[in-house]
């Protein structure tokens, strides 16, 4: 059982840091790069790419979701199996991953979709969609931020899963020493 959870916060670890690493340098330079452009054409690339990206950033939100929760229900199985409760530190990462992930995905998502629109409505004033467009940059760069600071902490936490040295089911070894 041991090395069953140990395999799960594992795989759980890789999924979500690679999912993390992807998101960052694989779908957020996609929306900018001349191959998209050149698909869809360069009357339609400015809305379209971000539409395109924006679907995937979609997508990504709920693989993080399932990830994080997957990770604290292992936090959860390790205190009831092996009787180890989570460090601070740790169950606060693990916390503060979930609530960037929920910001991104619930807030700041939706309104970045619907700032988006408004930058290339047709039927705005040219002052409206510029300033949609002002409010667009700043709230995804905002957003960015969040991206890589979850980035840093799947990292941290896959790199906690990887080496968690040996585990013991009721006591530590440290107990033993004279």
């Amino acid at each position: 059982m041991i090395d069953l959870l140990r395999f799960i916060g594992l795989v759980n670890g890789a999924v979500w840091f690679g999912s993390a690493v992807y998101q960052l340098l694989g779908v957020g330079p996609l929306a900018t790069s001349n191959d998209l452009r050149q698909a869809l054409g360069s009357a339609n690339a400015p809305y379209f790419a971000g539409v395109i990206e924006h679907l995937l950033l979609s997508r990504f939100f709920w693989l993080h979701l399932v990830c994080g929760s997957i990770a604290i229900l292992h936090a959860f199985a390790e205190w009831l199996y092996l009787g180890r409760t989570p460090r601070r530190w740790w169950a606060g990462l693990l916390g503060g991953l979930f609530a960037f992930n929920l910001l991104i995905g619930l807030t700041l998502n939706p309104h970045l979709e619907r700032l988006h629109k408004s930058r290339y409505a047709v039927n705005f004033t040219a002052e409206r969609r510029v300033a949609a467009a002002r409010a667009y940059n700043f709230w995804d760069g905002a957003a960015g931020v969040l991206r890589i600071c979850i980035l840093l902490g799947t990292g941290a936490y896959f790199w906690r899963t990887a080496n968690q040295g040996s585990l013991t089911r009721f006591i530590s070894t440290a107990k033993f020493r004279g």
